[in-house]
């Protein structure tokens, strides 16, 4: 298993497994780059869909919390 691979399933498991899809994102000066908001308890997430960890596509998770 990758290490990258590891990395994202723990960040789900630890962050999103329970929380709830409250919204959609997309970057305003490129809107090939979208995501979801993602509410759990006090946090509010925002994850953004892209190819890598460097953010050049869509497929690999970025998450942002806030709480």
């Amino acid at each position: 298993m990758s290490h990258d691979a590891d990395y994202q399933k723990k960040l789900i498991a630890d962050q999103l497994i329970g929380a709830t899809i409250t919204g959609i994102v997309e970057d305003p000066d490129a809107s090939e780059f979208f995501g979801f908001v993602a509410k759990n308890g006090q946090w509010e997430h925002v994850v953004w869909v892209n190819c890598d960890a460097e953010g050049n596509g869509p497929g690999w998770l970025d998450l942002q919390s806030f709480g």
